[in-house]
């Protein structure tokens, strides 16, 4: 029995929700590149999703 938490491998992380960030994010969902967006003190959320 393990009391990890469930670890999700990521390879792509775009470090700032400004304006860059944000342009980067969304091209990286337009090329189907799963990626985690930090900003200061908060993981931001997912803004661009296919199909939606």
């Amino acid at each position: 029995m393990s009391n990890s938490p469930n670890i999700k491998k990521i390879n792509t992380l775009v470090v700032g929700a400004g304006q860059a960030g944000l342009a980067m994010s969304e091209h990286l969902s337009n090329h189907s590149v799963e990626h985690l967006i930090l900003e200061k003190n908060r993981i931001v959320e997912s803004f661009f999703k296919k199909g939606s």
